[in-house]
């Protein structure tokens, strides 16, 4: 299940107020620095200052070097997007030399690509190589492969620009082998656009437009609205300079309203003057002036922000003193004017290097850092982009150190004697992908029946775990202070809790859980699922029960979940689960684990003791996931008759 943006930024404010009540001052950071990510990472860059320097004081007074590491270096990225370009480079300098001493290579890895971004917009080419390379290794003794495979498309780029095209294409090749094992569609677009500047700037056209095809159709699979105008805005400017104006506009106005979506000013910027240029080459006057009013705003937005200033400033002088003069001139003069206008930056834009024009924004997709490159230097409209950082939210942000939220879960889950007591012929195989998670196992007893269940909740890392904390208590609520013993019946109350609870928060969160939950008394099984099934191996055989297809939490047209009931055999073995153990991807060919395997593996391990199946069933899945990523929770329960 995924994790919605709009909830980190929710349950942080809740993990700061519990926190705050307690005086921890420690979690208080962390929930701060997570809420400047989240407000970040939506492009409300100067909002996000209001949280990062709390953030600082608290990791300084309590000592916290990893996390006022880690604060830091997200304060310092906000500063660069802002402009403030000479601080941004201070400070990251300085807690590059803190992450180094503490071997700390995750944050290297985000720091080093911040100071290769800055590197990057003062044109010190060598120096920004010099930095991804320390990224990159540091990446990779952390094994963050989704941070590596982005930083190896950052130094592609780069050497594109340095004309060393087949090193480019060399490290580019890398990275996209590296992101297709790991399913990036995000990194996957990025890459083939890359390689795509590559052939541009070699002048083979043909080979770029047919990488530029395949980046829009691999965009499609990206749902997050993240760098998509940037990629696109690259590839309009591409068959603008071919003179296709047509495909220029369909590209940029489409790149646009997701720029106006996200808010990301220097894309709605850029793409609006790719708009106001090939609308006067189609003659659409009208549409021109729309387009062009529109940058004018951006660019105006963008200097009294302060980003690239004195770049700005210039682009600004230039086109105010064009709106002056269009201003007060009748149409058909004001149109010859433009058309006079437009062509001297077509020409001046036909002079820039083999096509390379804003080359492909630099994605790292919770992978921590990422830098938007572009190569307009031309005096009239030098334009330089702050740059934009991704910082890994909720697991990357705080793996090893959120012991306070694996207290809250810890604290519901059901402790290993329970489990033995009331199923004990069962396993649990949990196996969170980060300290904390999204999947959790239910378990309790009442007048000699026994309810358990397996569940999977929005998201993983911290915010999965308080959507787990909030459906726990539903669960709880329904059967011991209401009484309801029907596992259909616990989930809809369950569904009705939940939903209320995530009704009283102001945003629109669309959060809540899948769910396999069974009850047991003595052969008698009733079962109820909200998408996750039950199965049931016996002789060799596998029985499923399918759940209702809704979920628990907000749903259109919400019915009735179904209660099925079954009398076991003495051999049976029945098995509950999330969907990460058949999602994980793994095996010779980097696929998905899938459930056609995952029941074979089944029918052959129900075989075995129940005592050995634990240890059967993990060991299969860390074979098959080998050096792959987790990329899920896993919960599995077993019961034997």
């Amino acid at each position: 299940m995924s994790d919605l943006p709009d909830s980190t930024f929710i349950y942080a404010d809740k993990l700061f107020h519990i926190a705050n009540k307690l005086e921890d001052k420690y979690y208080m950071g962390i929930a701060l620095n997570l809420q400047g990510n989240a407000v970040r990472n939506q492009g409300k860059v100067q909002d996000a200052l209001e949280y990062y320097p709390r953030a600082i004081r608290l990791f300084e007074e309590v000592s916290s070097s990893k996390y006022l590491i880690t604060a830091r270096t997200n304060y310092a990225l906000a500063l660069a997007q802002l402009g403030q370009v000479a601080r941004a480079k201070k400070s990251l300098e300085e807690v590059l030399l803190m992450a180094q001493k503490a071997d700390d290579h995750k944050n290297v890895l985000w720091i080093a690509g911040g100071i290769a971004g800055i590197y990057y917009m003062i044109n010190d080419y060598p120096n920004a190589v010099k930095s991804i390379e320390v990224g990159i290794e540091a990446g990779t003794i952390a094994g963050d492969v989704r941070g590596v495979v982005g930083l190896m498309s950052n130094i592609g780029y780069i050497r594109t620009l340095q004309g060393e095209y087949f090193r480019a294409l060399d490290y580019l090749n890398k990275g996209l082998q590296q992101a297709e094992k790991i399913d990036s569609k995000s990194h996957i677009a990025l890459i083939l656009g890359n390689i795509g500047n590559v052939h541009s700037a070699r002048g083979d056209h043909e080979l770029a437009q047919e990488f530029y095809r395949k980046t829009l159709e691999t965009l499609t699979e990206v749902e997050a609205i993240g760098d998509k105008p940037a990629i696109m805005y690259d590839i309009a400017n591409h068959y603008q300079q071919r003179g296709n104006h047509e495909k220029a506009v369909k590209i940029s106005e489409d790149a646009l309203r997701m720029a106006q979506e996200a808010g990301i000013t220097y894309q709605i910027r850029d793409n609006a003057k790719i708009l106001a240029t090939s609308y006067r080459e189609l003659g659409k006057y009208k549409e021109a002036l729309a387009a062009q009013d529109i940058y004018l705003n951006m660019v105006d937005s963008l200097r009294k922000s302060g980003i690239a200033e004195e770049t700005v400033k210039k682009d600004l002088e230039f086109d105010f003193e064009k709106r002056a003069l269009a201003d007060s001139l009748e149409f058909a003069k004001e149109q010859e004017i433009q058309q006079l206008t437009y062509q001297a930056n077509l020409n001046a834009e036909r002079n820039k290097q083999y096509g390379l024009h804003g080359g492909i924004g630099l994605l790292l997709v919770l992978g921590g850092v990422g830098f938007r490159s572009f190569q307009n230097k031309k005096k009239d409209n030098a334009i330089i982009l702050a740059q934009k950082a991704e910082v890994e939210e909720a697991h990357k942000e705080i793996t090893d150190s959120i012991h306070y939220a694996k207290r809250i879960q810890a604290a519901v889950l059901p402790p290993d004697a329970m489990v033995k007591k009331h199923l004990p012929g069962s396993f649990v195989l949990y196996k969170p992908k980060d300290i904390v998670a999204g999947d959790f196992y239910w378990l309790e007893e009442k007048n000699g029946t026994v309810f358990f269940a397996a569940a999977d909740c929005t998201g993983h890392g911290v915010p999965g775990a308080m959507v787990s904390v909030v459906c726990v208590s539903g669960l709880n609520r329904s059967l011991r202070e209401m009484n309801i013993v029907e596992p259909g019946k616990i989930l809809d109350k369950t569904r009705e809790l939940v939903v209320k609870e995530f009704e009283k928060s102001d945003e629109n969160v669309q959060d809540g859980m899948d769910i396999a939950l069974c009850s047991l008394k003595g052969k008698t099984l009733q079962y109820a699922g909200a998408h996750n099934p039950l199965w049931i191996v016996r002789n060799g055989e596998l029985i499923e029960t399918k759940a209702d297809k809704q979920p628990i939490g907000k749903y259109d047209n919400p019915q009735p979940y179904a209660t099925h009931t079954f009398e076991l055999q003495s051999g049976d073995t029945l098995y509950i689960f999330s969907d990460g153990y058949p999602d994980q991807f793994g095996g010779e060919k980097g696929k998905k684990y899938k459930s056609v395997k995952f029941k074979q593996t089944l029918i052959e391990l129900a075989a075995q003791p129940i005592v050995d199946q634990k240890e059967l069933l993990d060991r299969e899945f860390e074979s098959w996931k080998g050096n792959h990523e987790q990329i899920d929770d896993v919960c599995v329960v077993g019961l034997k008759v």
